[in-house]
């Protein structure tokens, strides 16, 4: 199973990715894509949220490996929903903050069932 700042770094990149896929881009095909504000301020923090993942601390990756361990498919999901939703109501800007609020979620989930 891949590390999760592996993890978060690709899911974080592909986000990107894909911010710049659904805008239009500029006729001569070499312009910066025409985001919207709402969709460049997600990409922003997505961009800080990439550039700070390698100062997650260990023990939160610890902590983190093991709660997508104990519960996979909700930590996905979880984990998904976070990713989608950067910028649109949840706006972490560092990556250390995206699995604090992505454990918490995943915990209080796991104990309500």
């Amino acid at each position: 199973m891949t590390d999760i700042a592996t993890d978060l770094r690709g899911r974080f990149e592909f986000a990107i990715i894909w911010f710049y896929e659904r805008s239009e881009v500029m006729s001569d095909g070499e312009s910066v894509p025409d985001l919207s504000d709402e969709d460049a301020k997600a990409v922003e923090l997505l961009k800080a949220l990439l550039d700070t993942v390698d100062t997650i601390p260990p023990p939160l990756i610890e902590a983190t490996e093991t709660l997508r361990d104990t519960a996979p498919d909700l930590f996905e999901k979880m984990l998904t929903y976070g990713v989608q939703v950067v910028g649109f109501g949840f706006a972490p800007t560092t990556a250390t903050e995206f699995p604090e609020v992505l454990n918490r979620i995943v915990q209080c989930d796991m104990a309500g069932a």
